[in-house]
């Protein structure tokens, strides 16, 4: 007993120890952005998230999977605020934290290569030679002349060596579910509140970035005319960090602010005018709602249509919302005359041919002539540009491993199954976003993974006799 106190006592030490640091953390950043900057502001953030992150990895593995998640959510609009406060622009940088704390995580590859066989990793492994393959051909073809090509590497290989990390770990899956679970619903909040914020105030830092990067598909520089982003990279990878928020929220009957919290991110999401989120998000609840059992899923369509009713009252009686919802609601049955369809359609006629005949590929700082398209409007051609057919094949292989494995299974809890559905809706809207790469892509990974891992965790309690016997095996 005393030995069972003492490693207790041992754990709350360490505990508080983590939420120091984590504390420590978010007061240095806000006092790195209030008292003033200098032209080494930019690496600070980085460089200390970087250390928190590896700290957390080894001494707190739930806690690195909240702090990952967190970077994700707030580092971009951290930024753009430092962008703003010495009046530069570093489009480079947007993502580097988040995606350097991601890939901490290759220390799990590195700890399980000799325990793992090599058929259980083999999917992966096929994804991650693709990867390096790619950067293989960039360091031959395109010389790196700048950051971008690390970028893009980061961003690429970072969440599958993070969905590695669930998978390995798959005999945390409790820890992780309440960890993830608990990270996204107050990430979602926290997204929303600020996304609304922006919508009607247009902060300054925020118009600064949008008129550094001229970019019409994310709105107008002024208040009420932004198609909000939040804290994230832009507004897809918001919608999506929303969606899953509101899909998390619509089983988790036991959290205190339920309704306020989807009544919030419902119209942060519509506001987002994200149509390919939308339809994520739709493909995502229809699987969810098919699989749920009926008492489950009245009491889900019962909230969806309190949602719908207050939602709808209020764009029916605010003009402004009126003309930015509205109008992005009814084109998802009207394509004819829609812009970024037409430009979609353009660029695949355009530049199929191009795509097509990529045996080799150019690599991931490849100098893509697109004329005045740009290449995140048909995300096909990214993989084909990229890869080229030598890697493209071995990386579809491994992810339709995965996918499939996924499909295949019975999920035994809500979010195993919201994992399964996610995944699906995603793969959906993969002509339309890069759903593989950067933030997107580590929540693609992240619940692909997690579903995966859930497989394992049951599988291993349902083969124990008793209760004793079955937190033995899931501890060993």
């Amino acid at each position: 007993m005393n030995t069972l106190k003492e490693c207790q006592n041992n754990t709350d030490k360490e505990s508080r120890k983590a939420w120091i640091l984590i504390i420590a953390f978010v007061l240095f950043l806000v006092l790195i952005l209030t008292i003033g900057f200098s032209r080494y502001s930019m690496q600070i953030m980085p460089v200390t998230a970087i250390l928190l992150g590896t700290y957390l990895y080894f001494k707190h593995p739930g806690m690195y999977i909240g702090f990952t998640f967190w970077m994700h959510f707030v580092s971009p609009g951290i930024q753009r605020f430092i962008d703003f406060k010495i009046n530069s622009i570093n489009h480079g940088y947007l993502t580097f934290t988040a995606n350097s704390v991601t890939l901490i995580s290759v220390f799990t590859l590195i700890q399980y290569s000799t325990q793992i066989s090599y058929k259980e990793l083999s999917p992966f492994l096929l994804t991650l030679s693709a990867s390096f393959y790619s950067l293989f051909i960039s360091l031959i073809k395109n010389p790196p002349q700048d950051f971008i090509l690390i970028e893009q590497f980061s961003a690429l290989v970072g969440p599958i060596l993070f969905g590695l990390h669930i998978y390995l770990n798959w005999k945390r899956y409790a820890t992780y579910k309440s960890v993830i679970e608990t990270t996204i619903i107050w990430g979602s909040l926290v997204l929303g509140i600020y996304g609304i914020f922006q919508f009607i105030f247009a902060p300054s830092w925020d118009i600064h970035w949008l008129n550094s990067v001229e970019k019409w598909s994310y709105g107008l520089p002024e208040a009420f005319a932004i198609r909000i982003w939040s804290g994230t990279t832009d507004f897809q990878t918001f919608a999506t960090t929303i969606l899953i928020g509101l899909m998390i929220l619509l089983y988790r009957f036991d959290w205190p602010l339920r309704i306020p919290t989807l009544s919030l991110t419902g119209l942060g999401l519509l506001l987002s005018q994200a149509r390919a989120a939308w339809l994520c998000f739709f493909i995502t609840l229809a699987i969810f709602l098919f699989r749920i059992k009926s008492r489950m899923k009245f009491r889900i369509l019962a909230i969806i249509l309190l949602l719908i009713i207050m939602t709808s009252v209020l764009i029916l009686t605010n003009d402004v919302l009126y003309d930015k919802v509205a109008s992005r609601l009814l084109s998802l049955f009207s394509y004819d005359d829609d812009i970024s369809v037409n430009i979609r359609k353009d660029l695949y006629n355009t530049y199929f041919d191009s795509a097509i005949s990529q045996f080799v590929g150019v690599g991931l700082a490849g100098s893509l002539d697109l004329g005045d398209f740009n290449i995140v409007d048909a995300p096909l051609f990214i993989y084909l540009f990229y890869f080229g057919w030598i890697g493209i094949l071995p990386y579809v292989v491994g992810l339709l491993a995965l996918v499939l494995k996924l499909c295949r299974s019975s999920p035994k809890d809500y979010l195993s199954l919201f994992s399964q559905a996610f995944v699906i809706g995603t793969i959906s809207i993969i002509a339309f976003n890069n759903v593989l790469m950067a933030t997107l892509g580590f929540y693609f990974w992240s619940f692909l993974t997690l579903g995966l891992a859930s497989q394992r965790y049951f599988e291993i309690a349902e083969t124990a006799t008793s209760p004793h016997r079955r937190l033995q095996v899931i501890k060993n």
